[in-house]
């Protein structure tokens, strides 16, 4: 399943609101705001990683 616009706004918002998260605790958070998680991978191939969580 592929994030649509808005949903790739509400993974932003998580990541914003839990920047110090790893990306196994991104992921059911993001399930609690949209119903359904994204692999770790996933979130990989989107540009998520560990360093750019970090500040």
């Amino acid at each position: 399943m592929k994030l649509n616009a808005e949903q790739l706004l509400i993974l932003a918002e998580v990541i914003e609101e839990n920047n110090d998260a790893t990306l196994e605790e991104l992921r059911p958070k993001l399930y609690q705001k949209i119903g359904f998680t994204i692999s770790s991978a996933t979130m990989g191939r989107i540009g998520i990683s560990p360093n750019s969580l970090r500040r």
